[in-house]
């Protein structure tokens, strides 16, 4: 197992230092590019000069196209070990591989697996399979997830274009959590649809649907039937809704 963890680090490594080189190679080619144009309108307006004798011609310019440290562009990733004693001490602690190696390679499951490790929390290997995956409706109803990992998996989808529909049904979610999710969906670029229905949440979590309904303008169907919320706030929030549509 120990020396699992420890490829999946090496991998990671080996990713950065990839994009890094990438990075670099990618300068050089621009500055390369640069130059040559550099050198062709100098000749150019050499040829011009010397038709135009008459005219006194602009000294041409002689400073060098900086190139630019690619390597200090390239992903942040300050939490995969650099060395062999820090892979080792990081063996201590194997929940954070996938997630690192999930950031390493930039895959869509990153923004979940960042929110992981700044919080401490372990990955759930199924989500992140799922988060890796493209989809357009994100069903979380069958995922037999714990509601601190549901609101984490909708904050993780936030600004992922292409979903247009999270169920978030029979979750047993109460009024912090689905306000949690509400708030974190005001801008998302394309989802139109939200159910929560059949949660046990009231008016509070009512509060921030309404809030969510108004200030996204693509949400067209937010589902709340089961839930505690007062009738005039469903109301309200389908208002906003058919002002969308």
């Amino acid at each position: 197992y120990q020396r699992r963890v420890h490829g999946v680090y090496k991998k990671a490594l080996k990713f950065r230092q990839d994009a890094i080189n990438d990075a670099q190679a990618a300068a050089d080619e621009m500055a390369r590019e640069k130059e040559e144009r550099a050198k062709a309108e100098k000749a150019k307006a050499a040829k011009t000069a010397a038709k135009t004798a008459a005219k006194p011609t602009a000294k041409p310019s002689t400073t060098r196209t900086k190139v630019p440290n690619m390597a200090a562009m390239a992903p942040n990733i300050d939490f995969i070990p650099n060395d062999e004693a820090s892979i080792e001490q990081a063996m201590e602690d194997p929940v954070n591989a996938e997630a690192a190696l999930a950031i390493a390679r930039g895959s869509r499951a990153s923004h979940y697996a960042r929110i992981c490790l700044q919080r401490s929390i372990p990955t759930n290997p199924a989500l992140l399979r799922l988060l890796e995956t493209r989809f357009s409706t994100f069903n979380l109803r069958d995922m037999k997830l714990n509601t601190r990992d549901i609101v984490i998996a909708v904050e993780s989808v936030k600004t992922l274009d292409g979903i247009n529909e999270i169920n978030v049904s029979s979750l047993n979610l109460t009024d912090p959590e689905v306000k949690a999710i509400a708030e974190c969906l005001h801008s998302h670029p394309s989802l139109t649809t939200l159910d929560v229905s059949n949660n046990p949440f009231g008016v509070m979590a009512g509060q921030a649907l309404q809030l969510l309904a108004a200030r996204n303008k693509k949400m067209k169907y937010i589902y709340s039937h089961g839930t505690q919320i007062l009738r005039a706030q469903k109301d309200v929030i389908q208002l906003y809704l058919n002002s969308h549509k």
